[in-house]
Order: C-alpha cells, then sequence, then structure tokens
C-alpha cells in the first residue's frame, strides 16, 4: 500500500503523480488497476 495525494478530480478521474522511474510505476505498468480507500480529515474516519 502506498499513500497518494490526490492532484485533481474530474469527473469519475482521479489524478496522481509517481515518478516514472520509480517501482510505483513500474507496477503500474506491468498491473494496470489499483484500489483506493479515502479518508475523512475531520473525523479520521476510511
Amino acid at each position: 500500500m502506498r499513500a497518494f495525494s490526490i492532484l485533481k478530480i474530474e469527473g469519475d478521474t482521479l489524478y496522481f503523480s509517481s515518478h516514472n522511474m520509480g517501482a510505483t510505476f513500474q507496477q503500474l505498468e506491468q498491473v494496470a488497476y489499483a484500489e483506493w480507500i479515502s479518508m475523512d480529515p475531520q473525523t479520521w474516519t476510511a
């Protein structure tokens, strides 16, 4: 699991950033799906 900040939301699309030479990028290239969980910063519930 990795934590990412969402940079932008457009409709159903979430944008985040990852260095294109890092392990995260390489793993997403090999397995092109991901799971997301979000947190409410006021209540700390996911």
